[in-house]
This record gives C-alpha cells, structure tokens and sequence, in this order.
C-alpha cells in the first residue's frame, strides 16, 4: 500500500530565512542630455515570517493563498554618480501570493506568484537621503515544500521580485528595484 498523503488543506504559520541578490541600475536622467547609469551588487539576508491557508482539490491539487513580511538588510552601493556613492537600502520586504500545488504524498512542488512591496530608502554615503518610499510591484517563482510529521513542514522557495522605480526627490536620478530572492521555510499546520 502507498503511504497515506500529507493532508495539505489548513492554516499554517512559521518563519522564514532568505538571501536575496541581483544588480541594481542607478540612472541619471537629466533633461536634455543621454543617461548615464552605474551598476551595483544588489544583496543582503532577510528574516521573518509567513502564515498562509492551503486547499487540496482533487486529491493531488492544492491551492492556496500566503502572505510574508520579513526585515530586510538587502542594500546596493554604486560609485560614480553620487558624492560617496548611491546607495539603496531594502529595509523591509512582504508578499501576498496565490499558491498552486501537486501534492505528491509528502512532498509538494509549487509556482507562486502575486504582489510584492517594500520599504526602499536611497541615499549617499554620507548619509544624505534622496528617498525613501513604499514601492509595491511583483514577485512570482517556485519552491518544494516536505512534511516532516503532521504539523511541521520545511521549504525552499525562489522568488524574482520587480517593484519598479524608485525616483529621487532631491536628484536628477532614479532606479529600477529588481532582485531574486531564494529562502528557506519551516510551517507549523494547525
């Protein structure tokens, strides 16, 4: 006889871990003349935590709904435009996603996908802020989720997070917000 299956449909809660990375652009954009930009390493760690609600549908779908909010130390630093560089800080980070599953006794492959928003602050070295808003965009990806008993599960999810441009207040600059985000999960099922 195959093993009874994990049953996916309930709340859950739990926390998360992450790493995020990319390349951020900073472009100068003054009126009139060609733009220029520099790159930056865009990386950091996140912390944080995660509930969501999941439905089995014909015995191996599972649909599901999940939200996170996480502190973020993702930062970026760019030489060359600003006076001691630009610099973007990714203070904080969340998510409201759809879920759609195949559950596979245990175990359950996952796309995800839905709306991101963060806390952006960008500035220069010195510590002199160009802005500092709430940009919202999107994030969509995969990940595997395992049970380890009846109400504990683990997972490794990859996110690609766009949330658009970040305009500076007091420069003729801005930036477009793109990174991925690969982290690490554990849920406890009620």
């Amino acid at each position: 006889m195959p093993p009874p299956m994990f049953d996916w449909t309930g709340p859950y809660a739990g926390a998360q871990l992450g790493y995020g990375f990319g390349n951020d652009k900073f472009i100068e954009a003054l009126r009139g003349a060609k733009p220029g930009s520099k790159s930056a390493t865009l990386d950091g760690l996140i912390v944080g935590g995660t509930a969501g609600y999941n439905m089995m549908m014909n015995s191996n779908i599972v649909l599901g709904i999940e939200g996170d909010f996480a502190y973020s130390g993702i930062h970026s630093n760019s030489a060359g435009l600003c006076m001691g560089g630009c610099q973007l800080d990714v203070n904080w980070f969340g998510t409201a996603r759809a879920r759609l599953g195949y559950a596979m006794g245990d175990t359950m492959p996952y796309l995800t996908g839905g709306v991101a928003a963060a806390g952006l602050d960008a500035h220069d070295g010195g510590g002199f802020t160009f802005a500092r808003d709430v940009n919202v965009g999107w994030t969509a990806g995969a990940g595997i989720e395992h049970a380890f008993s009846s109400s504990v599960t683990g997972k490794i999810e990859y996110l690609y997070t766009d949330l658009g441009r970040l305009n500076f207040s007091n420069a003729p600059f801005y930036t477009d917000v793109k990174f991925s985000l690969v982290r690490v999960g554990v849920d406890f099922h009620f």
